[in-house]
């Protein structure tokens, strides 16, 4: 699975709760990796499949995370969609590629 091919862009943001614990989230350009991708002390990787990711909402707490890493100074952005499964969520946003 590759998100791109999944979402028709590029980047987004990506969401996990690793083992219970507080929310984390990233940025990433995800055109050339195949699965999920999780960030790593030295790189980004494809982890797993994703091949369960369906379309979904966000908490609100999943929202201002991805909001608030997405935000550039001078532009707010807008949700376009939002994927999810078990282990990640992904959201995509409008104007973005």
């Amino acid at each position: 699975m590759n998100l791109h091919t999944l979402t028709g862009f590029e980047s987004g943001v990506v969401l996990y709760t690793p083992d219970n614990a507080m929310l984390e989230g990233f940025v990433c350009n995800w055109s050339a990796i195949d699965g999920l991708p999780r960030l790593f002390a030295t790189a980004l990787i494809g982890w797993g499949d994703g091949d369960d990711l369906q379309v979904g909402s966000l908490s609100e707490d999943e929202r201002a995370l991805a909001l608030a890493l997405a935000t550039e100074e001078e532009a707010q952005p807008t949700i376009d969609r939002v994927w999810r499964n078990e282990q990640a969520v992904v959201v995509t946003f409008k104007d973005w590629n």
